[in-house]
């Protein structure tokens, strides 16, 4: 009987062993389950069959089912305890059930098995690197390593383990080992990229992250990668790369939160907002993000939100110095400044009092704008005037970013971050400290403080009451009064100004600010916080607006800004001296034009390009033909008598009543130059003017040469 039994208790192993290969071969295909009913058979016809117990628990540790696989694996360690494998992969199952105790344990037993098992050596390490004990870790990596000298894994994980210990020159032999061993394998790639990131070679870092991507297109290396280029203040292609992995992985909250700090960055805080909640929404217990979120909802003046935020990060992890910080920056704005210390010595204490490496010189402002600054600081709002082409707005944006930069910085424009200058200038959300909007003839009360605007809601058009841009900057300064707000007005004499000022011309002088008025449109109550600085820029050659408003005049500083030659330095263009050139071309218009002559001179602008004058014959010729003379025909309503004494007779033709622009084509050395040398030479007369950029008091400003002064009055 038992000679039977011996042939039948074969076959029923043999066709055991024949389910499982055919499971394995499902396994490879991806068909897990097919895979699973394979084992499945050959468990029922033999129990005992440790192998197949094995190959399901992995299997089915694979599918995220560790809590069965574990069960699997004490069945094949019940038949057969001593094989290591059972005892290794058990502890893998366990590491996913976030068990470290347990499957620290099961590392042991199987290493006590066979001590020269190399995966188990490194999967110990692991282990111990996640627990920060890098030094433990790392003996554990060169155990395997010694076992297989040409293991690829260790020689990666060694790596890893010497970057956390900041021994960065270690670490990247360790990858050139891995790499040396197996080429294909991206992971070793993308550690030899940190290690070079960490050693400040960021162009090479970004070669083998490619590479990196190149061996494997789902590689979590281009998250690496977009963490380089946000470093870099590379925002859109930092994006790039997260959303590259999110397709990939949309379940990784840290990425999610990377992608909220450069949308951050961009100023695009409600798309950042949400990206911090999806983080939230897949990790609640995300300290970072709950930070971040607290950041954004404080620039967007909602400091409640922001308050709750900082305190579930800090609940989350006290040691959080970010989350300390904007928490005292919103207890700040609230007003609840012993509050706010409490929370800034904090995060002074958690960050160490650590002092920059590098410290920034202190600001010095240029005599423009500090000029700017004195008149603010005296009146509260200031017009900048004069000719066209001399720098009146690019004087009142950069005057307005320079001053918001030291505010609330405490150091130049410049040297901000890109994150930093996206929260100061007006962006999308207009939660900028500089704002700007341009005076028109359309352009009225409703666009500037409030009025009833169209709108299409459930496809059916109303009227929705809106607040205009000053009210809102007044609102978000009355918000956060230590800081201050800018709004730069371009073009303020070519607005209707009575009819946009309207009833704020009573509290818009300095001495009157925070008094309230009512608004007749909403019947709210609006007040002109101490914090707001308004910058008007006016162009006074176009005679054809009308005067300034008296009332509005009275309350404004003024400084004028004048064709200044000096800013050309001793710029050279086909022999032509520009500066001098100017200087000529601006003393034959005070001769000619008549008594506006003085607010029709042309601006150094005129002749510059990205900051600097410009530098060939071409771009010069067009300025003279494209914007120039235009201009001049324009001042001297078409008299060719007239154009042909300022410009002279080789560029205007008398007789003929027009330009000769023959002198602007072929080879521009030859008659073009010699009619612009001409304008160079000195006159006798002598048109005078005010240096560019000095302050005039606001009475000092007449829409007439010889009219009388204006009465001061509060209108």
């Amino acid at each position: 009987m038992n000679e039977m039994q011996k042939p039948d208790d074969e076959t029923r192993k043999k066709e055991a062993k024949d389910w499982v290969k055919k499971g394995y071969s499902f396994e490879r295909k991806k068909y897990h389950e097919k895979a699973i009913d394979c084992y499945d058979k050959a468990l029922e016809i033999d129990p005992k069959y440790a192998d197949a117990w094995g190959a399901k628990g992995w299997l089915l540790h694979e599918m995220d089912r560790s809590h069965e696989a574990v069960r699997c694996y004490d069945r094949a360690i019940e038949i057969k305890p001593k094989t290591p494998r059972f005892w290794n992969n058990r502890g893998v199952a366990f590491e996913d059930l976030k068990n470290s105790y347990e499957a620290l344990r099961c590392y042991e037993k199987a290493i006590d098995i066979k001590s020269n098992y190399a995966v188990a050596w490194c999967n110990k390490g692991r282990l111990l690197d996640d627990q920060g004990k890098h030094d433990e870790a790392i003996i554990c990596y060169e155990r395997a390593i010694t076992t297989r000298p040409k293991y690829d894994y260790a020689w990666n994980l060694k790596g890893w383990a010497l970057l956390e210990l900041e021994k960065i020159e270690d670490a990247l032999s360790c990858f050139d080992r891995a790499i040396e061993i197996d080429r294909k394998d991206d992971n070793s790639w993308i550690g030899k990229a940190t290690a070079l990131y960490h050693l400040n070679r960021t162009e090479e870092a970004i070669i083998y992250y490619d590479k990196a991507i190149d061996l494997s297109p789902n590689s979590y290396a281009w998250v690496f990668k977009g963490n380089i280029l946000l470093g870099l203040e590379k925002y859109d292609k930092s994006l790039e790369c997260y959303e590259k992995y999110l397709e990939i992985n949309p379940e990784d909250e840290s990425v999610w939160c990377n992608k909220g700090v450069a949308l951050y960055y961009k100023g695009r805080k409600e798309e950042a907002l949400k990206c911090y909640d999806k983080a939230i929404d897949l990790f609640p217990e995300y300290s970072d993000a709950w930070s971040n979120k607290g950041e954004v909802l404080l620039d967007m003046g909602k400091y409640g939100g922001s308050l709750e935020c900082c305190d579930r990060s800090i609940e989350i992890d006290p040691k959080n110095a970010f989350a300390w910080d904007i928490k005292g920056k919103t207890l700040k704005a609230l007003g609840r400044d012993a509050e706010a210390e409490e929370a800034f010595a904090q995060a002074r204490k958690l960050q160490g009092d650590k002092k920059p490496d590098v410290e920034l010189e202190p600001a010095i402002l240029p005599e423009i704008i500090q000029n700017i600054q004195s008149v603010l600081e005296r009146k509260g709002q200031l017009i900048l005037y004069g000719p066209p082409g001399t720098g009146k707005t690019y004087w009142a944006e950069r005057a307005a970013r320079e001053m918001a930069s030291l505010d609330r910085y405490g150091k130049s424009f410049d040297q901000l971050s890109e994150g930093e200058r996206s929260a100061l200038i007006d962006g999308s959300d207009a939660s900028g400290a500089v704002r700007i909007c341009c005076f028109h003839p359309a352009y009225g009360y409703e666009d500037f403080l409030e009025g009833y605007r169209p709108e299409e809601a459930d496809g059916k058009m109303s009227f929705a009451l809106r607040d205009g841009i000053f009210k809102r900057l007044c609102k978000d300064a009355s918000a956060n009064p230590d800081a201050k707000f800018y709004l730069i007005i371009d073009e303020i004499n070519r607005g209707d100004i009575p009819r946009i000022f309207g009833e704020l011309m009573t509290v818009l002088e300095k001495n009157k600010r925070g008094k309230p008025i009512i608004l007749p449109v909403s019947g709210e109550q609006m007040r002109v916080p101490e914090n707001v600085r308004v910058i008007g820029t006016m162009n006074t050659a176009d005679r054809s607006i009308a005067l300034l408003d008296t009332a509005l005049r009275r309350r404004f500083g003024f400084i004028e800004m004048m064709p200044d030659a000096s800013v050309l330095g001793e710029s050279v263009v086909g022999g032509v001296h520009l500066g001098e050139w100017l200087s000529g071309l601006n003393r034959c218009i005070c001769d000619c034009v008549g008594r506006d002559a003085r607010n029709r001179q042309i601006g150094h602008s005129y002749l510059m390009e990205a900051g600097k004058p410009i530098s060939n014959l071409s771009s010069f010729s067009r300025v003279v033909q494209d914007e120039i003379i235009p201009l001049l025909e324009e001042y001297c309503y078409e008299d060719y008598s007239t154009m042909e004494k300022i410009l002279g007779g080789d560029v205007v033709d008398v007789q003929r009543q027009m330009i000769r622009y023959e002198i602007f084509g072929g080879s521009l050395d030859g008659e073009f130059v010699q009619a612009m040398s001409k304008i160079s030479k000195d006159r006798s007369s002598f048109c005078p003017s005010m240096m560019a950029g000095s302050e005039a008091s606001e009475d000092s400003v007449s829409d007439s040469d010889d009219g009388p002064e204006e009465e001061r009055t509060d209108g």
